[in-house]
């Protein structure tokens, strides 16, 4: 199991049911309901979670157990499916994840004409401490993204060199007892372009 991606945001009054849809719908339509887990997995637990369920509150939601760092604030999280990305575990999709946490600092503000104050945190589930979302926090993985990328992460299985761009190649798999590459820089995959191969 890796060490998946947590984004919790923390307000200064609990979010109506009309908020939270508009939340949640936001999320599934800019970013694809598919990069997130449904709420629907957590039915059953919790009363005000299956009202959530019930009106369609799908990638949001409540959590309990978690005291906020302010007290009187709401605690909630998104059920967001990407790896986390960070020093020493470049693994998650930054850019993917950077998107949801600017977009969770601007649009419950704008959602609630500045009526409600909110905090963001990142952290992994590893359950290690998360971090408040500054703009310093930002650059910090930014400049580690452009510096490292995923590189350590996709070549952990192996690497070879791109017959067609003289690149990196990363193995992926093998298919008898050959293993399978591809290179991230061109698209060349030994599986399906070894026609295309020089």
């Amino acid at each position: 199991m890796g060490i998946d991606a947590v984004i919790n945001f923390e307000t200064s009054r609990p979010l109506t049911i009309e908020e939270l849809q508009k939340i949640s719908y936001a999320l599934g339509e800019r970013f694809g309901a598919n990069v997130f887990y449904n709420n629907n997995i957590y039915k059953g637990q919790e009363e005000e979670e299956i009202a959530f369920v019930k009106a369609g509150v799908l990638f949001v939601r409540r959590l309990y157990g978690d005291e906020p760092n302010q007290p009187g604030w709401t605690v909630y999280t998104i059920n967001n499916s990407d790896r986390y990305y960070g020093t020493g575990y470049e693994r998650g999709h930054w850019p993917q994840i950077y998107a949801y946490l600017r977009f969770l600092r601007a649009y419950i503000p704008m959602l609630t004409n500045d009526e409600v104050e909110i905090d963001v945190w990142y952290g992994g589930d590893n359950w290690e401490s998360y971090d408040l979302v500054t703009d310093d926090l930002l650059n910090l993985h930014w400049t580690l993204f452009i510096a490292e990328g995923r590189e350590g992460y996709t070549g952990s299985h192996g690497t070879t060199v791109c017959p067609v761009c003289s690149g990196r190649a990363v193995r992926y798999g093998s298919r008898g007892g050959e293993g399978m590459y591809s290179c991230h820089g061109c698209g060349w995959n030994s599986e399906h372009n070894n026609k295309e191969a020089k």
